[in-house]
């Protein structure tokens, strides 16, 4: 936090721990072998007043701590994980702000378009062949898609072309709130 001193931290679909100190996947399985432990970033950057946004889908990610009773009421598995802990799955890091989408990148692509609105250039926000580049690299290098349960390119089981469609869909809402042309007609 020292070194590079950020004015934010945002985590899209991060794990978090649950009130026992445990990281487990939206299935309820502890998971906490594997993960960073972001976590301690964002305790850290809420207590020196760094923005810190929260963006997920399921309640198991950090900052999601804020709908933890919604969360409990929701399915079994975030009241009752699947290990011995039985905390839960619902994240306890806070977060300024939260961001629940169906799929998180969704929710992530929203908070572009809104940046993207604010500076109003749409190029602040990537394109859909962007998208799929990313999504086919992704499975190139072995990344599994958690939904699918294989390796595929896309994102909780919506396909590269569905991913590629939301971006085109909010990049294109996006340029036409910027096209003047466009803004005088409407006047």
């Amino acid at each position: 936090m020292r070194t590079f001193n950020p004015s934010a931290l945002i985590a899209v679909e991060c794990d978090d721990r649950n009130k026992n100190g445990i990281f487990h996947s939206a299935s309820g399985f502890n998971i906490s072998a594997n993960q960073p432990k972001f976590p301690t970033l964002f305790d850290l950057a809420n207590r020196s007043n760094v923005l810190t946004v929260g963006i997920g889908d399921f309640g198991n990610e950090i900052g999601m701590e804020t709908l933890t009773e919604t969360f409990a009421k929701l399915t079994p598995n975030h009241a009752n994980c699947k290990c011995e802990c039985r905390g839960g799955i619902v994240s306890t890091t806070k977060a300024q702000a939260t961001i629940i989408a169906n799929i998180s990148n969704w929710g992530a692509y929203g908070l572009e378009a809104a940046l993207a609105l604010q500076a109003r250039n749409p190029e602040v926000m990537h394109d859909p062949q962007t998208e799929i580049r990313v999504l086919e690299e992704t499975a190139r290098v072995g990344f599994t898609d958690p939904a699918a349960t294989f390796i595929a390119p896309s994102a909780d089981g919506a396909t590269r072309e569905v991913n590629a469609n939301i971006v085109h869909l909010l990049r294109s809402a996006v340029e036409l709130q910027t096209n003047q042309a466009f803004q005088e007609y409407l006047s």
